[in-house]
Parts: structure tokens; C-alpha cells; sequence
């Protein structure tokens, strides 16, 4: 419940700054609209029966397109967000009485900030769950004790590994 308000207030702005200037009937800015704000609730989603933050509810391919969808929405809340920052420095430059000699219709770049959005989103969840990288590296100090001579250390980072994942390796299936 505490990311209720942050998503909600997320996907007000894509539909007021993205959605409803678009130039398409009604009934695809109402159903666009809905998309949007059933995407926003993901985390109500996520604790729904039973479910918490950090073991969800929604499993599978459900929450990789959710989460996807997600990061499209924040992605798309920024770029619309520049976007009605550069309108308004335009409308202010021209209130002003300055030329830019650039005509700026802000309506022309919202289907491609979705589209951008959309494969931002996907590609970052691609990233998120892909499997990681190993580096070995070979770090030599100077004075080090007799007994740390030869001693191999092992870090893991930000794994993004959970039962979920579908591109787990199979070596930690049923790791907690």
C-alpha cells in the first residue's frame, strides 16, 4: 500500500500529458487510459493474497511483463515530463517576444516517447534478469600477511536472482 500514491500520481500524469492529447477517439484514450492505471498498480498487485514487496503474489512471465510495463511507465512520466518542459520554455521564450526559429509540436512526440518508453522498459527488464557476468581479477598488494598469501575472495553484487527469474542457472534452483 505505501507505493498506492506514488503510482497512482505517476499514471494521472501519462494520461493527462500523454494519453488525452492524443488525436484518437474516445474509447481507445479510455482503454489506454485504463492500461495505464491497471500498470501503475503493480505493487497492489503484488501483495494482493498474501503476497509482500519481496515475495509477490504475481509469479512467472506475469511479473517480468509487469515489471516491464512499469519501467515503461516511469520512463514515459520522464520523457513527458521533458517534453512539457520544453513546451513551456518555447511558450515563455515566444511570450517574451523571441524567435527560436523552431516550431515545437509537442503532440508529434508523444506516440514516439510510448514507443520508446515500451522498448526501454523491456530491454531494462532483459538487463535485470539476464545472467551475470563473471570477472576474475588479480589484485597484488605490496606487505601483505604470510597467512592472506594466495587466499582467493569472491564477491557477488546484485544478482537479480530469484525463483522467478527464468534465466536462473540451474545451480541455485531452490536457493533461499
Amino acid at each position: 500500500m505505501f507505493l498506492f500514491w506514488p503510482s497512482l500520481i505517476l499514471a494521472v500524469y501519462v494520461v493527462c500529458s500523454g494519453d488525452l492529447p492524443l488525436k484518437i477517439h474516445w474509447f481507445w484514450k479510455l482503454l489506454s487510459a485504463a492500461v495505464i492505471f491497471l500498470i501503475s498498480m503493480k505493487y497492489m498487485a503484488y501483495t494482493m493474497n498474501g503476497g509482500t514487496f519481496f515475495e509477490p503474489a504475481v509469479k512467472g512471465a506475469w511479473m517480468l511483463t509487469w515489471e516491464a510495463l512499469y519501467g515503461a511507465l516511469i520512463l514515459a512520466a520522464f520523457l513527458l515530463l521533458l517534453k512539457d518542459i520544453c513546451s513551456l520554455g518555447l511558450w515563455l521564450l515566444g511570450t517574451f517576444g523571441v524567435k527560436t526559429g523552431f516550431s515545437f509540436n509537442r503532440f508529434v512526440f508523444i506516440v514516439p516517447i510510448f514507443i520508446v518508453s515500451v522498448a526501454g522498459g523491456f530491454w531494462g527488464m532483459y538487463e535485470g534478469i539476464k545472467v551475470p557476468e563473471v570477472k576474475t581479477e588479480t589484485i597484488v598488494f605490496k606487505n601483505l600477511p604470510a597467512q592472506w598469501k594466495g587466499t582467493t575472495i569472491a564477491l557477488l553484487s546484485d544478482l537479480h536472482v530469484m525463483t522467478w527469474n527464468p534465466f536462473a542457472p540451474n545451480e541455485i534452483e531452490g536457493a533461499k
